[in-house]
């Protein structure tokens, strides 16, 4: 009968569990966004494995406090490793991108590296992300950009989750663009 006390503690501690939610940066399924041609046999670009800063690339989310602290989410996680849902994200993208036809006298795709150097979301402000690449057609001398994007975003969860995706996107094209710059 000693026991018989514990039960409802217990019972009432696993109903207040928070529960974990799951991102990505893929568009919702349904969105226009998501809607892609299939992909050819032979594909305009190759993106390479996408490295991410060690700060942000961990399962929770890493949002900055405004007194400059970083605090983990725990119970707010992406569905995979972080430079893998950018290289996703990033790679669906450049599929429905006009990348520049590879240069005449080069061979294979545009070859693309991406270093996401720093990414930076707020809760009420928004997202800042800083990133290098560089973009190669065939055997050409590689091209190297760098770019520092922003974006704003509201105070909840899910709006920093659609500026994240939106990042991506606007990277996106900003890549896109500078294999026009070759």
């Amino acid at each position: 009968m000693f026991w018989m006390p514990a039960v409802p503690v217990l019972l009432l501690a696993a109903c207040s569990t928070p529960v974990t939610r799951f991102h990505s940066l893929l568009p919702p399924p349904g969105t226009e966004s998501q809607a892609l041609q299939p992909a050819t046999a032979h594909e305009a670009f190759e993106l390479l494995p996408v490295t991410v800063a060690v700060a942000v690339d961990r399962p929770q989310w890493v949002l900055r406090r405004d007194d400059g602290s970083q605090a983990m989410l725990e119970h707010e996680r992406w569905i995979a490793p972080l430079a893998d849902e950018v290289h996703a994200a990033l790679a669906l993208h450049l599929r429905r991108a006009t990348l520049a036809p590879v240069p005449a006298g080069h061979r294979g795709p545009w070859r693309i590296r991406l270093d996401v150097r720093r990414w930076d979301a707020r809760l009420g402000h928004g997202n800042r992300l800083e990133a290098l690449w560089s973009v190669q057609a065939g055997g050409a001398a590689a091209r190297h950009c760098q770019i520092s994007l922003s974006r704003e975003a509201g105070a909840t969860l899910d709006a920093l989750a659609d500026s994240h995706r939106a990042l991506v996107a606007t990277l996106a094209d900003a890549i896109a663009a500078s294999t026009r710059a070759c």
